[in-house]
């Protein structure tokens, strides 16, 4: 085999190979999770009249559960239920008036997504509509995000509070001091009301935005980061919804709120500007060699 032979095999074969590395990096480029998102959506209407879970080991609906535990601990006659008398939309909404207030497993999560906001960038978004059943009376609903494992709260979205002149949200900044954030006051506590959110990782703590009714957002950083840091626990991922009724349990006159059109999803990180330098330095190789050949 002459040299000149050689030399155009071993070129033919660098060219496939940086051809053939090109093409993957296009593919994962384009193909990779880290452009993609999952969602979960609900309205209850695929629910059944009645109880949501049944126990503290369920059954319980809709892919929902206590987290680690299979149902809602603490969950008494009538304490949530699936209903028909009050709707945002379509037919059915979820009555969530007492249950079980603890940060841990127990309380309603909702199912978990495919990915979670866990690396710098990761981010969650979504919106759920609410609407109390009784105008001022003391109810506390605690809207967070839920680990995977379903163990913990991630992190503390909003507090909405029953109490007279009308409907109060807020949140907390700055664990472990937990300082209050004011997002709204004075909501009319017999119509709905959106709470729309997001929360994305960034580089030292979980940043919150939140909006009432379409209203100017509230921005913050959150509680929980901080205060597991000031812990030294390990950063927990948020891949799902978790609720708990702050008001005691039991005590029937609390009566908390409707839940309807509930929506959340997770978008992992926009690979930042130096994966796309590196996807155009391999594709200046492949055209470097291949003008070469031509010359």
């Amino acid at each position: 085999m002459s040299n000149k032979f050689k030399t155009l095999i071993s070129l033919t074969m660098t060219r496939y190979h940086i051809a053939r590395s090109l093409a993957l990096t296009i593919v994962c480029a384009i193909t990779s999770p880290a452009l993609a998102a999952t969602t979960y959506s609900t309205g209850f209407e695929d629910f059944t009249l009645g109880p949501m879970s049944t126990s503290a080991v369920g059954p319980t609906q809709g892919g929902w559960s206590g987290g680690a535990v299979g149902g809602f601990v603490n969950n008494d006659t009538g304490d949530e239920q699936i209903v028909d008398t009050e709707v945002h939309t379509g037919d059915q909404s979820w009555h969530y008036a007492r249950g079980y207030n603890s940060p841990g497993s127990g309380t309603p999560y909702t199912p978990n997504l495919s990915d979670a906001v866990d690396n710098v960038g990761d981010s969650m978004s979504g919106a759920i509509w609410f609407k109390a059943h009784t105008a001022a009376d003391n109810s506390l609903l605690a809207i967070e995000t839920g680990n995977i494992a379903g163990t913990d709260r991630a992190e503390i979205l909003a507090y909405i509070d029953n109490i007279g002149g009308g409907l109060t949200v807020r949140s907390f900044t700055n664990g472990p001091t937990f300082d209050g954030v004011p997002i709204a006051s004075g909501l009319d506590a017999s119509v709905w009301h959106e709470l729309s959110f997001s929360l994305t990782r960034t580089a030292s703590e979980n940043a919150v935005s939140i909006s009432i009714d379409g209203g100017t957002p509230v921005s913050f950083n959150g509680s929980l980061k901080g205060y597991r840091d000031s812990l030294l626990q390990p950063y927990s991922e948020s891949s799902r919804l978790k609720f708990r009724a702050r008001h005691t349990d039991g005590v029937a006159a609390f009566n908390g709120f409707y839940l309807d059109d509930i929506s959340y999803s997770v978008s992992a990180a926009i690979p930042e500007p130096a994966s796309f330098v590196l996807l155009g330095i391999a594709a200046g190789s492949f055209f470097v060699v291949r003008r070469r050949r031509r010359a």
